[in-house]
């Protein structure tokens, strides 16, 4: 479930780049909406997963350091996708288009399927320790 949970999050991540100014809002609302459910979900399942062989003594640390690994993977996503707008807009002038962020959310929708292989490893039964 994790590995499916994974690739939606990917597409739910990537989809607002297809967004236009003629995109109907309930469409918008619907797909942000998944993206932040089906998101929230992963993140639960795989924190708790995060704590399955972590002693008890140990449970601060591993929240501590846990806790700082994701704020370092939600940057590395952020300046990822920054950095492709960037380049994407290279001589493309001072002005945004809305155009110019199907590239960069395309991006960060793809390295979120990084976590694809890593879940497929895991064994049906982590989640039942």
């Amino acid at each position: 479930m994790l590995v499916v949970s994974a690739v939606l999050v990917a597409l739910l991540t990537a989809i607002p780049g297809l967004f236009r100014a003629t995109t109907p809002f309930a469409l918008m609302f619907l797909a942000l909406a998944a993206g932040g459910f089906v998101r929230a979900t992963l993140f639960t399942a795989s924190n708790a997963l995060g704590f399955v062989e972590v002693e008890q003594r140990m449970v601060t640390a591993a929240s501590t350091l846990q806790a700082v690994v994701l704020q370092l993977s939600i940057s590395m996503g952020i300046t990822v996708g920054g950095l492709v707008l960037q380049l994407v807009r290279l001589g493309a002038g001072p002005k945004i288009t809305p155009s110019q962020f199907t590239i960069p959310f395309c991006v960060v929708g793809v390295m979120s399927l990084l976590a694809v292989p890593v879940f497929a490893r895991l064994p049906r039964t982590s989640a039942r320790t």
